[in-house]
């Protein structure tokens, strides 16, 4: 692991946990998860394994710190690792099945 590649998947998460911690609440004192998309660009960036499941793990921690959800600590923890990894498998996985370039339509 390089130390540079390092310090911009913590500054993703930073990002990520600062709009997390100021996000107003929508329903019922939920807030959207701002986490996951920094988690995203994350693993985007960096596609390996070992960046995904230090990104993963303490992008986890950080949101169940940050959660106003009762009980959201633990499902923090759980969702996160598991999301990180479906999301790193389908954007390894698809690229390989697809021939073409995808293009955005006009």
């Amino acid at each position: 692991m390089k130390t540079k590649d390092l310090v911009l998947l913590a500054l993703f998460m930073g990002i990520g946990a600062v709009l997390h911690i100021i996000a107003p609440p929508i329903l019922f004192g939920m807030k959207p998860d701002i986490m996951l998309p920094m988690m995203f660009l994350g693993i985007l960036i960096f596609p390996k394994a070992n960046y995904v499941l230090v990104l993963s793990i303490a992008t986890g921690v950080i949101s169940a710190l940050t959660t106003t959800v009762p009980g959201g600590q633990i499902s923090n923890l759980v969702e996160k690792p598991i999301t990180a990894f479906v999301f790193f498998g389908l954007f390894m996985l698809v690229p390989k099945q697809l021939d073409k370039k995808i293009i955005a339509p006009y």
